[in-house]
């Protein structure tokens, strides 16, 4: 299992073992959803953002 699932087009990032009904995993279609052990989030910040429920501590703060 990858440790990160990754919505390309929503552009936000999700932890594998801590997403929750909120985060609309089922909801990401095959093509768009990339399942990653590499955390975009850190690598690419300024371009996807952490889940605000899975993933807070990446989370865009408003």
């Amino acid at each position: 299992m990858a440790t990160y699932i990754v919505n390309a087009i929503s552009k936000e990032v999700h932890i594998s073992t801590n997403t929750t009904a909120h985060c609309y995993i089922s909801s990401i279609k095959d093509n768009h959803r990339i399942d990653t052990d590499m955390d975009y989030a850190k690598v690419y910040p300024s371009r996807f953002n952490g889940c605000p429920y899975c993933y807070k501590e990446a989370a865009v703060k408003a």
